[in-house]
């Protein structure tokens, strides 16, 4: 069932508790197992009796070995134990490749405990002993090539594991904003400003770019809400986004609630009017029929001429007036209108 794993407070930090192995350090390990001196073994002087318990006991040191790796799995979550966003992010880029490793490790127990019973039974049945230090060998061969055979790919869980534990913690029931813009818009100052503490750096998951998560509390109003900003993927339009990159924002539209987009209005800035819109424009198509509040920022600086081109255009791309704000971030002007602007439209009390 979706959201298994939603009472665990941070997934990511779950995440990070859960290391799985290559398969040639498992191998290593069985086969390190097998030589070890067996103790505990019954006085009998009986060559086979005394065989069949120490080559029964390696036997089974190299199960119980493969078992503990194999039982990793069960604290992996599926697709549909995740929050959509997760799901939704390694299904983008993977298909149903993850799910069908999870399911095949999980079943991989019942194989070789069924392997073991086999070669067990055989070990009893001979007065050979040895045949019965051929068989014990030829279980482990057989038990690693099974093991190998059926989870050649799990590097691919592995790296899903690794890269979803770099997330920030995201609260699942805070609403989320994802903070857009071109690079130098005033992104960052906004977020450091409307943060209660140091935004939070992590990486964003399958791609090379960061994610940094800020939280405002407005503990009188009984208001939290998290802001995400996204440097070097949704500053910049869709078609200059390489296929990785474009699967994983895509994904965002599951993770954000709404979005702010930024403008910088003065003629001088980096980057025209007119090419922050075409950003605006890829945000629009990343976050669906989420809610998109526009911000221009730098009123302080920028001329009135300036602004009021900027609002024009803003109208003629589809934007309503209700959701363009004026705001200077540096300066705090217009801060407080903008918050609440979006906490009437968003926001509900933590209960």
């Amino acid at each position: 069932m979706r959201g298994e794993y939603r009472d665990i407070s941070c997934l990511s930090k779950y995440l990070r508790s859960i290391n799985i192995q290559d398969l040639d350090s498992l191998r290593n390990r069985v086969l390190s197992r097998y030589t070890e001196r067996v103790s505990g073994i019954i006085r009998v002087r009986d060559p086979i009796i005394r065989g069949r318990e120490i080559y029964g006991k390696k036997m089974l040191k190299c199960l119980d070995e493969v078992l503990n790796y194999l039982s990793i799995c069960d604290k992996i979550p599926s697709t549909s134990q995740l929050p959509i966003f997760y799901s939704e992010l390694i299904k983008s880029l993977y298909g149903d490749q993850y799910d069908d490793l999870l399911d095949k490790c999980r079943s991989v127990s019942g194989i070789v405990r069924r392997l073991y019973r086999d070669y067990k039974r055989r070990i009893y049945e001979t007065d050979n002993i040895d045949e019965i230090k051929i068989l014990s060998r030829e279980f482990v061969g057989r038990l690693l090539s099974i093991v190998r055979r059926r989870l050649k790919n799990i590097d691919l869980v592995r790296r899903v594991v690794i890269e979803l534990s770099k997330m920030p913690c995201v609260e699942e029931d805070s609403p989320k904003i994802v903070l857009t813009g071109m690079p130098q818009v005033g992104k960052s100052t906004f977020l450091s400003i409307v943060s209660r503490a140091k935004p939070e750096i992590s990486n964003y998951p399958f791609t090379t770019k960061n994610i940094v998560v800020g939280h405002y509390i407005d503990e009188k109003r009984n208001i939290r809400i998290m802001f995400l900003d996204t440097p070097g993927i949704l500053d910049r339009p869709i078609s200059e986004m390489n296929p990785i990159e474009l699967r994983a924002v895509h994904s965002l539209k599951y993770l954000a609630d709404a979005a702010l987009f930024i403008i910088d209005p003065r003629k001088n800035f980096y980057y025209t009017i007119e090419q922050q819109l075409k950003t605006l424009d890829s945000v629009k198509t990343i976050i669906g029929n989420r809610k998109i509040f526009v911000a221009i920022n730098k009123i302080d600086i920028a001329s009135d001429e300036e602004i009021k081109e900027a609002i024009s255009k803003l109208r003629e791309s589809g934007i309503n007036d209700k959701d363009i704000s004026l705001i200077s971030a540096l300066k705090r002007i217009g801060i407080e209108d903008l918050l609440n602007k979006m906490f009437q439209d968003l926001l509900k009390p933590i209960e």
